[in-house]
């Protein structure tokens, strides 16, 4: 506690112990916590605006809400291996051996492609030139270079950001508002967007595919809808209503219709639990 009459002092109002009925608490939108008297029940405690008048002299008010614990315990969702996991259980088999495209590009693990000079120290690490020039794979990723190689796709192809972007309204086909998003759906977000691309919920995209019609304007409508759902609903969500929007939006490849992968996305944005 700090008193505008001692310069920067610290310490316990003997005069007041009942604080509760000492401090005038200000209104507040965000009290810092309430606790349970034996007699009263449950009180509100003092928050940022509430100030305690001394009888001394001066004022006594709050220097920090103390709140650095509960901050560290309620992380902000965010890429992390729950994530990874299940890009790795839906795009298929484990991609554990890097591979040598025909282009003359490669790939490590899940989607990281790149080029002997975009990035030497990748090639160096998977890949050796052999005594008659050819280009061979050097060893396997080990478990944690797969899930790197996760990251380091949705760096490059701005999936990482995209799906931030949309979830905090600041663009990628969200500029509305921040989304009330658990890990749960950030991950079911973050495979939708590294299956269809950064821009899968932009206006651009949406314009582009409708411009094309028959079935590339049918998932854009699809995909559409199921973007306005999810922020107009933001967080108050019907089960039935979202695996059947996921199922729907199908996929960027109009070849298949993604009904398996858009249906585990779904199942697993509708979980509560911690997986």
């Amino acid at each position: 506690m700090l008193s505008d009459h001692l310069c920067e002092s610290r310490g316990t109002c003997r005069a007041l112990m009942d604080l509760n009925d000492a401090w005038e608490n200000f209104p507040s939108k965000v009290p810092y916590f309430n606790f349970i008297d034996d007699e009263k029940g449950l009180l509100p405690g003092i928050n940022m605006t509430s100030v305690l008048f001394c009888r001394h002299g001066g004022l006594i008010y709050p220097v920090s809400s103390g709140q650095e614990f509960d901050v560290q315990i309620n992380r902000k969702v965010a890429l992390q291996d729950s994530t990874r996991l299940l890009i790795m259980k839906l795009e298929g088999r484990p991609f554990i051996t890097p591979r040598i495209n025909s282009d003359g590009s490669f790939t490590a693990g899940y989607g990281y492609d790149f080029t002997k000079d975009s990035d030497p120290e990748s090639f160096a690490r998977y890949f050796e030139v052999d005594d008659y020039g050819n280009i061979q794979v050097k060893r396997d990723l080990t478990e944690q270079e797969v899930k790197e190689s996760i990251d380091l796709a949705a760096d490059k192809k701005g999936i990482t950001q995209a799906v931030e972007g949309f979830i905090n309204g600041v663009g990628y086909g969200n500029s509305e508002k921040p989304l009330d998003i658990n890990q749960n759906q950030y991950d079911a977000l973050f495979s939708y967007f590294y299956s269809n691309g950064a821009f899968v919920f932009t206006d651009d995209a949406y314009n582009s595919w409708k411009d094309k019609g028959g079935e590339y304007e049918v998932r854009a409508e699809a995909r559409k809808t199921l973007k306005d759902y999810i922020i107009k609903e933001n967080g108050h969500y019907e089960d039935k209503v979202i695996i059947k929007l996921f199922i729907e939006s199908k996929g960027a490849n109009i070849k298949y219709d993604y009904k398996d992968r858009r249906t585990q996305e779904a199942e697993i944005f509708i979980l509560d639990e911690a997986r």
